[in-house]
């Protein structure tokens, strides 16, 4: 898996670690990063039991000031590094245990569980692999979306479709 360091004007640097692939299937899986709220510091959630073999020491010789917080397998397999971090606030599947919570909490951020069984009973998935984290976008760079391209001005239409989309029982 990769975990990736810039942003701020600095130029963004990657590491590519090796893991365990068993039980865990992909990289976010066992490792997600978190910032402070407010956008302080970034801390890195890692399941230190699903790197292989000398890859924590290479994280932390290649960011030696990053903020490493370990959690276990069962916080892991629960899809704690699956989470979404939006602003202040932490978008999570229901059942994760309360030591997580408490990691988000004591960054100071608002803690979300919301019923993701859909992603997460097909297979791996998450709402962060939904998602595009565009760091340092120009928000004026961004087009005006004309408003007949707006969802609350297509809603109607598109509900109009989804009525008569077949299912798996059609």
């Amino acid at each position: 898996t990769g975990v990736a360091a810039g942003g701020h004007g600095q130029p963004e640097q990657h590491l590519q670690l090796q893991f365990r692939a068993s039980p865990w299937p992909h990289g976010s899986a066992l490792i997600a990063p978190f910032w402070r709220a407010g956008g302080g510091e970034p801390v890195l959630m890692v399941c230190l039991e699903a790197l292989a073999d000398g890859e924590l020491a290479r994280l932390r010789a290649w960011a030696p000031d990053l903020t490493i917080v370990g959690i276990d397998p069962t916080e892991s397999l629960a899809r704690a590094t699956q989470a979404l971090q939006v602003g202040d606030t932490v978008i999570a599947p229901l059942g994760l245990p309360s030591s997580v919570r408490d990691i988000w909490r004591g960054l100071g951020l608002t803690v979300v569980e919301l019923p993701l069984n859909a992603l997460f009973s097909r297979g791996p998935g998450a709402a962060s692999s939904l998602t595009n984290r565009l760091y340092g976008l120009d928000l004026s760079m961004l087009p005006t979306i004309p408003q007949h391209l707006l969802f609350s001005n297509q809603r109607e239409a598109l509900e109009a479709l989804l009525a008569h989309y077949p299912t798996h029982n059609d």
